[in-house]
């Protein structure tokens, strides 16, 4: 963690969970579990996934907790908040997930572990009847006794920093209104005149944990932060949101095997999903209005996979239904059935039938522990808004849908987002996604929206181009490039790492580059007996692309050279001279570089010129010249009157 800027983990951790249930009482027993060494947190992808960071020679496969500074399990203080008065080993042994055998090791810490009044309308989860619940005079009193509680569970703690999570029940389905959730003075003034049509009980809890500089998980598939307001109140107190809805079962499954059918292109007829469970959630998703938002949350996960307009051989027009029925038997035993009719070549028909028979609060305490530990993480990182590198552990991932964002549900995807995410915090350098994200969300978007959706050729590097084939006639394809000691290129074209044949998109992204002096990729373009080759590559002179046979699209908005000091300019071409071995080794023996103030033309280049020299009695005596234009650099052959390239690298 030699490059991480992240924040130490320093002092108690809070986590202060809404719902004293199945879930977060099983999230907390095997967390006090664990940390005495009773239990495994199997499951969780901060105590056992390992991920690679750096390249080459220097890469290497590390635990999170070696890349990025995580809290200690050691320093976790739990607190909750639940309309049922029973203590968190009560609540345990009633939920009946887990045997007692592993419940009464840690009886002592669950037994300490009472829930405070809940911020509760019944009206919002009708089944449920508990009194354990706050009298408020409206939905700004309910939010400002939230924080309170917050106060007082903090510095009767001594915590340093607090984690709010909702793992309580869905509530019903309460849909964006721009004029009440557009913004964060309305939302307020909504609070304000009680309005309990448009602000659930979880818009609270989110405010209150916002406003008192804790970070917001939301578990269920509730509204609550996915609104305007709430981004806009994150943005101003700096603390990051996550949401919505844990990725447990089915979804799970659905997301990892849709993939499959999208990557290889097979057609999709329909996909019926059904669930039975017996839990707490079962009991409230049985009510209707409940189970809409439920279902809101589970159908976008396979729309944004298997996209129509994409692939309209394939997907248009498909079924798709999911079912959740409440089954008290199972208790919090739930099962799922999918029914997946595909077709295939010449449009043939099959099927695919999954049974998952899985434990819901078994695998809903992992993501628990992980969505907790990583928001955490992300607050000391300064990282605040969406946290959309947390998709990866949520059915229906939060998106900028005022902006026509769509959410990412690929699960391979949204591995390679978090994987990034941590890189970057880190210090390591980030893969695929963060490029294409970076795309996303740079100007580029707005401009040449079709560069969002192009393919990546990734070489590796620092420099990131976009390739439009203007005549799509010419057949294109990406090789490797090395530089020779002539300072030559040497391109192997016996493995072709991308090819454009005339069909298919005439546009793609390339990152390369590794160095700064000289480019690792030949383009390589053919149209009958006419061929050229291109090294893209950028100029250390003013950032713009050297040369070439194309035409530069880029958005420059600012670059050297335009209206900037001919000082910088000096200074660049400077810093690429000194990186040479030749003028590396003249500086050993104690010489010096020194600008002239002159600019030669070289081979057509306008260079800058330094001279390499002595200083003697208060005189420099220059005895090489040297010219750098466009991350080349030249020597004077004195002998022959003439500039040589040194070289490339």
């Amino acid at each position: 963690m030699e490059n991480c800027n992240v924040k130490k983990a320093e002092g108690k951790l809070g986590v202060l969970v809404v719902g004293l249930g199945a879930v977060s009482t099983t999230f907390m027993t095997g967390v006090l579990m664990a940390r005495k060494g009773l239990a495994k947190p199997v499951g969780s992808m901060t105590q056992y996934d390992k991920i690679r960071v750096g390249r080459g020679a220097e890469k290497k496969y590390l635990h999170y907790k070696d890349i990025v500074p995580l809290a200690d399990l050691n320093d976790i203080v739990f607190g909750s908040w639940d309309v049922y008065p029973a203590n968190a080993y009560e609540s345990a042994i009633n939920a009946e997930v887990l045997k007692e055998k592993d419940i009464e090791p840690v009886k002592d810490e669950l037994v300490k572990i009472v829930p405070m009044k809940a911020a509760f309308d019944h009206n919002y989860a009708k089944r449920l009847d508990g009194d354990n619940v706050k009298t408020c005079a409206n939905r700004w009193d309910m939010m400002e006794q939230v924080r309170e509680d917050i106060r007082n569970f903090k510095a009767a703690n001594n915590c340093s920093r607090i984690v709010v999570l909702w793992a309580a029940s869905t509530e019903i389905y309460v849909p964006v209104d721009e004029k009440i959730h557009g913004s964060l003075a309305s939302l307020e003034a909504a609070m304000k005149a009680d309005d309990k049509e448009h602000i659930a009980p979880s818009m609270c809890y989110a405010y209150a944990a916002l406003s008192e500089g804790a970070p917001f998980i939301m578990g269920a598939p509730n509204t609550t932060v996915d609104i305007p307001a709430m981004w806009e109140l994150a943005e101003k107190t700096k603390m990051p949101i996550a949401g919505k809805d844990f990725k447990t079962g089915q979804t799970l499954v659905k997301s990892g095997f849709a993939p499959i059918i999208g990557t290889r292109c097979l057609g999709l007829s329909g996909w019926f999903s059904t669930n039975i469970l017996g839990n707490r959630d079962g009991l409230v998703l049985d009510e209707p209005a409940n189970f809409h938002t439920k279902e809101v949350s589970k159908l976008s996960t396979l729309e944004s996979i298997l996209v129509p307009e994409n692939q309209p051989d394939l997907y248009k027009d498909y079924y798709h239904k999911v079912r959740i029925n409440y089954y008290p038997p199972r208790n919090d035993n739930k099962e799922g059935w999918d029914n997946i009719d595909i077709f295939g070549w010449m449009g043939y028909p099959m099927q695919i039938k999954i049974n998952f028979l899985c434990r819901d609060s078994i695998l809903a305490a992992p993501l628990c522990l992980d969505l907790v530990l990583l928001s955490d993480l992300a607050a000391r990182a300064g990282r605040y808004g969406t946290q959309r590198f947390l998709s990866f552990f949520l059915k229906s991932p939060m998106h900028d849908y005022t902006q026509g964002e769509v959410p990412v549900n690929h699960l391979f995807q949204q591995y390679v987002m978090l994987k990034n995410a941590l890189r970057e915090m880190g210090g390591y350098e980030a893969d695929e996604e963060g490029i294409l994200n970076f795309v996303k969300d740079s100007q580029y978007a707005d401009k040449y929206d079709f560069l969002c959706g192009a393919p990546l050729v990734n070489m590796g590097g620092a420099e990131l181009y976009a390739v439009v084939i203007a005549d799509t006639k010419y057949s294109v394809s990406v090789y490797r490039a090395e530089i020779t000691d002539n300072g030559e290129y040497s391109v192997n074209t016996d493995n072709a790492l991308y090819n454009y044949n005339g069909n298919g998109v005439d546009y793609f992204l390339l990152r390369c580059n590794e160095s700064e002096i000289h480019s690792n990729v030949s383009l390589s373009f053919k149209k009958g007996n006419d061929s050229f080759s291109l090294f893209p590559m950028l100029s250390g002179m003013d950032g713009q692309l050297v040369d070439g046979n194309y035409y530069d699209f880029s958005i420059y908005s600012d670059y050297v050279g335009s209206g900037e000091s001919e000082d910088k300019n000096v200074a660049i071409a400077r810093e690429i001279l000194l990186e040479s071995q030749d003028v590396q080794y003249y500086i050993s023996m104690g010489m010096s570089v020194q600008y002239t103030g002159q600019i030669e033309e070289i081979e057509g280049r306008s260079c800058w010129i330094f001279a390499l020299g002595t200083d003697r009695d208060d005189q420099f005596v220059r005895e090489r010249y040297y010219g750098v234009c466009d991350n080349l650099i030249y020597y004077y052959d004195s002998l022959n009157d003439k500039w040589e390239m040194l070289g490339k690298g």
